[in-house]
């Protein structure tokens, strides 16, 4: 699956006549042990065709794959009525030989061989349809950010004795500016002797930075270069001298460029003081930068940037860009290890600051963890800093970002006030920055949200419709943001169409792990769609990465625990009395019926149907007309969920009795 698909079995070509047969065999082949559900396959393979058409075009699809596997003597598919799956066992491909040999410190030969190797899972199906477009996508980001932290811990902390040379050629062909893989290889080739071609692999480095990303290589690795020239401290053979002609611009350490001010928000990223480390820990805590610096690169909410050559750090000071700076010192020794982080803004002044122990007895987990942490922690810290910044006007002069961030803040706190000056900073910014996609996303977010934040207003599939071609062009922009990705899964789950949003809130996850929110509005997707144990999984790690859980997040949680008959814990997530917006007082009332407060769940109904009707969109409503706009708000897929949910709030003394499922 890495390069063109092709399958065989003992040796013998497996022929599938149609490239939708190949990707369904692929994706079965990627996808989970168990299997995967037909509904899914039609919303992956024929997203843009009618549900009986794809239902067609899929069971064709599956008599070729059927027909080639049994013809080369193959009994491992199974396709059954509702779910299609690969006996797992019987199968092995490419993509797992070489993520195993990377978990388990080995390169494989394509490693070697082959440049961005993960940019070539399945190259000549990614076009089939765009929907198995955006999940390949994905998958490539997954499969290299984990080859990329498997080679990382791999690497020998003493390049001097010569080894880990493949290692850190691996890491260089999985991402040519990777500077840790860089390093290494520059310190092997001068243990054994090789200055010339210890040069030629940071000349390639430097090229490719200064193409691509029109920025130079670390100072750290600049200095590693001017010792070797210097041949200070280095035991390298006599007169083997590098060629001048690769030497020349390149030992040299160059005056600093001119700092170009791109109109976004940067972090920028120092090398870590390793000077309290023994020598042998300095290639772990670079490993760790690497990947911190890989973490904070799936939000959108900033750009990450590496701190070119000349001054520590290349402040940006044009009112539209901002950049912070993050710095980092490590101390300790083979016990353990303590980070001391910082995050200052362009004028010195810390805005954040927190240790961390890094332990050495169980080294993946401890940096995963932490990262985590200060990924988190970082966009709380800095988000609040740009907030607090801001301009009591709305207006763009702080720049695209923080016009966005503002747009954010307000959209989260679910009121028609908030929602409407949402709105006008999202349409400014999407007006001055067309194909911004974290604005764009933003209004598909505003539209997924309307119904709920103006009592009074239904959903309405022609509206659904019309978000989602706006949420897939936002996925096309950036197919690896996560955030469009969520919004592309709630405009499918508004419009009825669950196989997919399940797909899209699965692939938003994948992508950011670590956005809180991300996880939290995934869980409630798979809350919606029955899948329960995954929407508590999902929604219990949202909440312990957040430190003070919004309103919002408190809502969300109060109704996936309903969902998930865990009616305590909705309680206990639920905010006492009205919530942020009305309607998502439902919840706890439901469960407080559940529980048995019949009278403690009444008063809260009623609060809460008063507090809609002053704020309903048009003419007074009666309590049946109410009642009815709250049991059609929610995208509930589960007809039990749904009728329990009604049941909950008519012995509350709700007028629920004529409202039926699926009717909104």
């Amino acid at each position: 699956m890495l390069g063109p698909f092709s399958a065989s079995i003992d040796g013998k070509l497996v022929r599938l006549p149609t490239r939708k047969a190949q990707a369904l065999l692929a994706y079965l082949a990627l996808g989970e042990p168990a299997g995967e559900s037909r509904e899914r396959m039609m919303g992956l393979l024929w997203s843009e065709k009618a549900t009986k058409q794809a239902r067609d075009s899929l069971r064709q699809s599956i008599k070729e794959v059927n027909d080639a596997l049994q013809e080369a003597g193959f009994e491992g598919f199974e396709p059954s009525k509702l779910t299609l799956s690969l006996a797992r066992s019987l199968v092995v491909s490419d993509v797992d030989a070489v993520v195993e040999s990377a978990a388990a410190g080995r390169v494989h030969a394509r490693l070697l061989d082959t440049q961005r190797l993960a940019d070539t899972l399945l190259v000549n199906l990614e076009v089939v349809d765009p929907s198995f477009q955006v999940w390949v996508r994905a998958r490539r980001h997954v499969l290299h950010e984990r080859l990329i932290v498997a080679l990382e811990n791999a690497l020998p902390a003493d390049a001097a004795a010569g080894e880990g040379a493949e290692i850190a050629q691996a890491l260089l062909n999985l991402d040519p500016t990777h500077e840790v893989g860089c390093r290494h290889l520059i310190r092997v080739r001068v243990a054994q002797g090789q200055i010339g071609g210890a040069l030629q692999a940071y000349k390639a480095l430097w090229d490719v930075l200064e193409e691509d990303y029109d920025i130079e290589p670390s100072q750290e690795t600049q200095d590693l270069v001017v010792q070797i020239k210097q041949q200070t401290g280095w035991s390298a053979r006599p007169g083997d001298a590098a060629d001048a002609k690769l030497a020349h611009g390149v030992v040299a350490v160059p005056e600093p460029p001119a700092i170009k001010r791109p109109q976004r928000l940067f972090i920028a990223v120092n090398a870590f003081d390793v000077a309290g480390l023994p020598e042998q820990l300095r290639s772990t805590v670079n490993g760790f930068r690497h990947e911190l610096m890989a973490s904070l690169a799936r939000f959108r909410e900033w750009s990450v940037r590496m701190p070119g050559a000349g001054a520590k750090t290349a402040v940006i000071t044009d009112a539209a860009s901002a950049e912070y700076v993050f710095d980092a010192t490590a101390y300790g020794g083979l016990e353990g290890m303590r980070l001391i982080a910082t995050l200052a803004d362009g004028e010195g002044n810390v805005v954040w600051s927190e240790q961390f122990t890094l332990q050495l007895s169980d080294l993946l987990a401890s940096q995963q963890r932490i990262v985590r942490a200060m990924a988190i922690a970082l966009k709380i810290n800095l988000s609040a800093d740009r907030q607090r910044r801001m301009s009591v006007h709305a207006d763009l002069s702080g720049g695209l970002h923080d016009a966005w961030l503002r747009g954010q803040d307000y959209v989260l706190r679910f009121s028609t006030e908030d929602w409407r000056n949402a709105q006008d900073l999202f349409e400014r910014v999407a007006r001055e920055a067309p194909d911004f996609s974290p604005a764009i996303s933003s209004i598909v977010q505003l539209n997924n949200t309307r119904h709920i934040v103006f009592p009074g207003v239904f959903r309405n599939r022609r509206e659904h419709s019309a978000t989602l071609l706006l949420a897939q062009r936002a996925v096309q922009l950036d197919p690896q943001d996560s955030r469009a990705q969520l919004c592309v899964a709630w405009a499918h789950q508004l419009a009825g169409r669950t196989t997919d949003s399940i797909l899209h809130a699965e692939l938003a996850v994948d992508l950011n792990p670590n956005d809180s929110w991300t996880l939290i509005a995934a869980a409630q997707i798979q809350a919606y769609c029955g899948f329960y144990a995954k929407a508590v999984a999902l929604c219990s790690q949202s909440l312990a990465l957040s430190p003070l859980p919004t309103a919002a997040h408190r809502a969300y949680a109060s109704a996936i625990f309903f969902l998930a008959q865990r009616y305590q814990e909705s309680v206990d997530w639920s905010t006492e009395g009205l919530d942020l917006a009305p309607s998502f007082s439902i919840w706890r009332a439901a469960s407080l019926v559940q529980l048995g407060a019949l009278a403690q769940s009444r008063e809260l109904l009623t609060a809460t149907v008063d507090a809609i009707r002053a704020g309903w969109d048009g003419s007074h409503p009666d309590d049946g007309m109410i009642y009815c706009w709250l049991l059609r708000m929610f995208p509930i897929a589960v007809h039990g969920d749904w009728e329990r949910l009604k049941q909950s709030l008519a012995a509350a003394g709700g007028l629920v009795d004529k409202e039926e499922f699926g009717v909104w």
